[in-house]
């Protein structure tokens, strides 16, 4: 089958803009206070499932893998916006709210302030504003930063540019060095080792490769993400209104702050609106530290379900090298859910231990705890990024890459 040109996704991009377009009117109904506004928000949830769903799993073929996934990614996060917004919501008690300079404001009042409202809330998705000094109420406290000059926030962002280019390109050579899809499997011989690359490998050999897996999953957010914030901030935007997407994850000092706090926030506030309702029933009937695992316990599950959806977006154009898979992957559930017994495990096991210690021993023993787990698992995560083909050779990382061109001369691989 011949590659598909790119241009093939244009026919599909009004699906997305009609789907926004629905969850941008139910957002503007939120400050309404008309009786009518809650069964125009349900009313308008079919359709706008409907066209997301159309643009992100629509059978058309994509360039890329990672083109494909992020369109299945647009899509659900598309899905999960429509449904909080317009179902989730009927349970508030009032609807989100900026706050400008410290001081909640007043929900708007006018066809132009709906307007405003509706494009902030749709837009921004951890609670910062594209409006100078303020931010959503529902905003993670990390994200709140003192003012930033705008010179001193396109420097510093050009220079992490930079940065994320030279590793994406260095990691993206190394990981095309080898066929490593298939290396396991010519080593072993053994069919399952198409399906689970990296864990049919010796041990030695599993950890670099899911390092350069979960940095290249870091980068594939952060890179994009500065390339955005930039042009946002050189175009008059509000450098407050870009804060980082990742609050230093690197400097975790333990599992549950690593999840809790230092991982990006993009689909947190949905996955809490999405498990409302049954965290709500546990904590009125349990104790809040209970609910607070139930709470832990559904977000890690629509976490997982989130990713295999989205990896089921390749499973339209399977690849050649690995044909089919279950539709729910074995090492997307092992890896996902392992999260909340590794979380449970540190609180109750490790960070006792840790204390016993005291002093410098405890950071140490808790940081090495939280990255054993994370590179433990990660593996897992490792195996469906290879299985599934994002290291062919197809997929480009970079668009022009500095060491391959200096290197033997393939500027554009």
């Amino acid at each position: 089958m011949s590659r598909p040109d790119y241009a093939v996704h244009f026919h599909v991009l009004p699906k997305s803009y009609l789907g926004f377009t629905l969850l941008f009117v139910s957002a503007a109904t939120l400050p309404s206070k008309s009786p009518y506004a809650p069964f125009i928000r349900v009313f308008l949830t079919p359709p706008a499932l409907y066209f997301f769903y159309d643009f992100g799993y629509g059978r058309y073929e994509s360039p890329t893998h990672s083109v494909s996934l992020g369109l299945a990614t647009v899509c659900l996060y598309g899905c999960m916006r429509v449904i909080e917004t317009s179902l989730v919501g009927l349970w508030d008690v009032t609807p989100p709210f900026w706050i400008k300079d410290g001081v909640p404001q007043l929900l708007p009042d006018t066809t132009r302030g709906y307007m405003a409202y509706a494009f902030d809330l749709c837009t921004n998705l951890r609670g910062s504003s594209w409006f100078s000094g303020t931010h959503w109420d529902f905003i993670p406290p990390q994200f709140i930063k003192p003012p930033q000059d705008r010179r001193t926030f396109l420097i510093s962002n050009f220079k992490w540019l930079l940065q994320q280019y030279l590793i994406l390109d260095l990691i993206d050579t190394m990981d095309k060095a080898r066929p490593w899809q298939t290396w396991a499997y010519q080593q072993t011989g053994d069919p399952l080792a198409l399906q689970y690359p990296i864990t049919s490998l010796p041990v030695l050999m599993q950890i670099p490769l899911a390092i350069s897996v979960c940095t290249c999953t870091f980068l594939a957010i952060t890179f994009p993400f500065t390339i955005f914030s930039l042009t946002a901030v050189s175009l008059g935007g509000d450098p407050g209104g870009w804060p980082p997407m990742f609050d230093r994850p690197f400097h975790s000092h333990s599992l549950s702050d690593f999840w809790s706090n230092r991982w990006h926030f993009i689909f947190r506030r949905v996955f809490h609106r999405l498990s409302f309702i049954p965290v709500s029933f546990m904590a009125s009937r349990t104790s809040a530290t209970f609910a607070s695992i139930v709470k832990k316990l559904v977000t890690f599950f629509l976490s997982a379900l989130l990713h295999v959806l989205i990896i089921h977006r390749l499973e339209l154009f399977p690849h050649p090298y690995n044909p089919s898979h279950l539709f729910f992957d074995r090492s997307i559930l092992l890896f996902f859910l392992s999260q909340p017994i590794a979380l449970i495990a540190e609180y109750a096991v490790v960070k006792p231990f840790a204390r016993a210690f005291g002093g410098r021993y405890h950071a140490l023993i808790v940081r090495s705890w939280t990255w054993i787990a994370l590179l433990w698992t990660g593996r897992y995560w490792s195996d469906v990024w290879i299985a599934r083909g994002l290291w062919l050779p197809q997929e480009r990382i970079v668009g022009v890459s500095l060491i391959r061109g200096l290197a033997y001369g393939a500027w554009f691989p």
